[in-house]
């Protein structure tokens, strides 16, 4: 950044650097103190001095012009140097109520009071210094959360001189700070609000903030002459304010004091809208076993403790939605409503043994089972099957749609495909399944593919495939695994094993001195990639059948409508011939009454050739019918199979949708490897835009990808990483 040149309203942040000509004129512009018009002629002239020799900054410039008066430029550059103070702690906050050290109301509340200590102080107390007063944040948290500050602040610093110019103008978003009254802030905080300048006077200034929920004063002088509350009133019911305007007395109270220039106060607050609860979906089950503490984040694998099994009965309710619920609409101080923002509504999709209520928000059981809940939000209940021995030649190949519980081994060659399993021991065995597979023992030779997490005391020469995470309580040993989620052996060896975990890697120890080196890559979700690509083709291949069972249903209709215009011909003629065959009856009978036999014969012959005609019309007529009838119930049943196979459409899209956007959300996590204890040399580090090999032992360390300054490409698409390894202790 250029040297900070003399200035009638020199300006530096807390590094000694000088607010520099692009904030003041980004400032400028945003509070409405200049036109972009009458700033590109600054810039202009600017740069026509500049041509002369004459360098001079923004500020000079505007102020020689006329085009910024000195308030304006004080107000300007006092509005940046809070901004500049106000960074960091803007990120310690969002860091510390991410991290669950304090919530939004307690940071809320030492804004507050960090404002108010500016306010009477003019001193600069940090956020960690005030919740840790507070006792809300201990110093060992503070002191993690501001390494965590200084880190992120000096990449974004790195990335800044990389690029060769200063730091982006846009700031972190702000923590909101509700005023349930206007004497209760006077604050720096607020003034880093966007706001509007409503009216320019000669003591002082009217401004509402960009959400219209505060209007401010700000005082041009050191302090307020010949001003009344009901002139401040007048003023500000003039621009349409009129909700939450301050106390005369208060007003008073404030127009009295000194020391104000530049100083802004709430002189009317609207009530800030209140946001609903977010829907949730409430489980009548515990689903899986819990590996993590969420409070110290340390992984641990137990295979024989898990907790009950949940068990279901038919009917019973198994999770239910529950709805967010609506906010509270606030109020501007225009008087307009201001509406909540929207919350999220869960889904569950409903699987195998599950049925939705009418209303969609109630789930119950179709059947007695175990229930289960995917990783990608699918509820089921699958009944199960005990197999008390080994699968092996007494029992054959296993295909089961439900939950299989081996007590024994799966032998070497055979087969299982189920949608959940538990086994004692798996051997060379084919796995498919469509949840979590989970084995008391070990896992040898073994080739198991699951949409669900693996879990096993040991693995070893075998290939695992998994949609959730790989747990492994020992090690894993000539083995390859390919994990959409996390592969977790904090206790465990990896030994000539190649493992490709989407979530990352934590295991005890990497590699041996007397076998070939591992391969160890994060980042990377083919499995997702995969049974998305399988979900796209269950679709187009239903699609497909859906079409095919439309024009099915064309043709039946065509025939139809055929046989209904043949059906109405022969009705037609039989009609006719049976009144022919009445009129030939009586002509035979005066024939015969008239003592011509020849010609009552004569009719009688063509009456039995009619009738004979009649037969055949009504027989073809019933054949017509049936035919009709059968191609109506073919139609019937194609309709039926058509809903059907919509039915399925729509679930597999529902899981298609569901599974796209879990794998989306994991992709955003960065994963990273951590290894408790050693990791060999030659091991190979994978990660999606670099790779390492490392060149001697390590000990307890974290690896994960850093992106430096210049990894963006023209189209900025990230096109490069560095691989960074840290000691942890």
């Amino acid at each position: 950044m250029e040297e900070c040149r003399k200035s009638t309203h020199p300006l530096r942040d807390a590094t000694g650097t000088c607010v520099d000509d692009q904030t003041i004129a980004r400032l400028a512009v945003a509070h409405r103190i200049l036109t972009r018009e009458k700033l590109q002629e600054a810039l202009d002239l600017q740069k026509s001095e500049k041509g002369r020799g004459r360098p001079l900054t923004l500020g000079e410039v505007l102020l020689s012009r006329g085009m910024l008066s000195e308030n304006h430029l004080s107000s300007l550059q006092l509005i940046a140097e809070f901004q500049i103070m106000r960074e960091p702690d803007r990120l310690f906050s969002k860091i510390a109520i991410k991290n669950r050290l304090a919530t939004r109301e307690q940071v809320e509340n030492a804004s507050r009071i960090q404002a108010k200590h500016f306010k009477e102080k003019r001193s600069f107390r940090g956020m960690g210094e005030i919740l840790l007063d507070l006792k809300i944040m201990t110093r060992k948290q503070c002191e993690m959360v501001q390494r965590a500050v200084d880190v992120i602040r000096s990449k974004k610093n790195q990335k800044c001189e990389c690029e060769g110019k200063s730091e982006p103008d846009a700031q972190p978003e702000p923590i909101s700070t509700p005023i349930s009254h206007p004497e209760e802030a006077s604050t720096p905080d607020d003034i880093c609000e966007d706001f509007q300048v409503l009216s320019e006077g000669e003591q002082f200034d009217l401004l509402v903030s960009h959400d219209g929920l505060r209007a401010y004063l700000r005082i041009k002088e050191e302090s307020v002459k010949g001003s009344s509350p009901d002139e401040i009133r007048q003023l500000i019911t003039k621009f349409g304010i009129i909700q939450g305007i301050a106390d005369d007395a208060v007003i008073s109270s404030y127009l009295q004091q000194t020391g104000l220039k530049n100083r802004m106060q709430i002189i009317a607050a609207g009530i800030p809208p209140k946001p609903g609860d977010p829907g949730r979906i409430r489980f009548s089950f515990e689903e899986g076993m819990r590996q993590c503490d969420d409070e110290n984040d340390k992984c641990t694998v137990d295979l024989k403790n898990r907790g009950r099994i949940p068990q279901v009965k038919c009917g019973d309710l198994i999770a239910e939605i529950v709805l967010s619920s609506e906010g509270v609409n606030g109020m501007d101080v225009y008087g307009r409503i201001v509406p909540p923002p929207k919350c999220s509504e869960q889904k569950v999709i409903c699987g195998k043994g599950v049925e939705k209520s009418p209303d969609g928000l109630h789930f119950y059981a179709q059947m007695d089972g175990r229930p289960q809940l995917s990783v990608y939000g699918t509820l089921s209940v699958l009944p199960e099957l005990v197999i008390e021995e080994d699968v092996s030649f007494e029992t054959g190949n296993i295909m089961f749609d439900g939950r299989v519980e081996v007590r024994g081994i799966v032998q070497d060659g055979f087969r299982v495909e189920c949608d959940e399993l538990a086994a004692r021991e798996i051997s060379k065995a084919h796995i498919e399944v469509n949840g979590n597979v989970t084995v008391l023992g070990g896992i040898l030779g073994a080739r198991i593919k699951s949409q669900g997490s693996v879990s096993a005391a040991h693995i070893h020469a075998s290939r695992i495939e998994a949609l959730g995470d790989v747990i492994v309580e020992k090690g894993i040993v000539e083995s390859t695994v390919i994990t959409a989620g996390k592969c977790l052996s904090p206790r465990g060896k990896v030994v000539y094993s190649k493992i490709m975990a989407g979530g990352g890697i934590e295991v005890g120890r990497v590699g041996s001195e007397r076998s070939e080196p591992c391969s160890l890559a994060f980042g990377f979700d083919p499995v997702s990639e995969r049974e998305i690509e399988s979900l796209k083709e269950s679709v187009s291949f239903k699609e497909r059948e859906l079409e095919a069972a439309k024009e099915a249903i064309g043709k039946l209709n065509d025939s139809i409508l055929r046989t209904e215009a043949k059906i109405g011909t022969l009705a037609q003629v039989q009609d006719r011939s049976t009144l022919q065959l009445s009129n030939l009856a009586r002509e035979a009978r005066k024939l015969k009454e008239s003592g011509d036999p020849d010609g009552a014969a004569e009719k009688e012959r063509l009456l039995v050739e009619l009738e004979g005609k009649i037969k055949n019309a009504e027989a073809e007529l019933d054949k017509l019918l049936r035919e009709h009838e059968e191609a109506k119930d073919r139609v019937a049943g194609q309709q039926r199979e058509m809903r059907e196979i919509h039915g399925d459409i729509q679930n597999l899209k529902e899981k298609l949708s569901a599974l796209a956007q879990w794998a989306k959300a994991n992709g955003d996590k960065p994963g990273a490897i951590k290894v408790h204890h050693s990791i060999g040399s030659g091991t190979t580090i994978k990660g999606p835009l670099s790779s390492l090999i490392l060149k001697s032992d390590l000990g307890r360390v974290l690896i994960k990808e850093q992106l430096p300054c210049d990894s963006r490409g023209e189209n900025g698409s990230i096109s490069k990483g560095v691989m960074k390894v840290y000691n942890f202790f």
